[in-house]
C-alpha cells in the first residue's frame, strides 16, 4: 500500500508543476491572460561561428614529446583490388 500512496503523490506533484507551467507560478490562469497580452521576447540569435565557449577543465598538463612505444603502420587496401 505505500506504494499507492507515493505514486499517488507523485501524480498530484506532477500535474502542479504541469499546471504551474501553462498558468504561471501561482497556479491561477489570470496571470496566463496577463503574459499573452506581452508580446514574448526573441532569443538573441547565435550563429555557430561566433560560439566561442570557456573551457572548465582543470587538469595538470603532461605534454607528451614521443610515444612509449614505436608504432609501424602496416596494413593494405588490396583486397578491393
Amino acid at each position: 500500500m505505500p506504494y499507492a500512496r507515493i505514486t499517488a503523490i507523485a501524480i498530484v506533484l506532477l500535474i502542479a508543476a504541469g499546471t504551474d507551467a501553462v498558468y504561471g507560478q501561482s497556479g491561477r490562469a489570470g496571470n496566463a491572460d496577463a503574459a499573452a497580452d506581452r508580446p514574448a521576447a526573441q532569443p538573441p540569435i547565435m550563429y555557430w561561428e561566433e560560439y566561442e565557449p570557456v573551457s572548465t577543465l582543470v587538469v595538470p598538463e603532461h605534454p607528451t614529446t614521443k610515444s612509449r612505444y614505436p608504432f609501424v603502420d602496416v596494413h593494405a587496401h588490396q583486397f578491393r583490388a
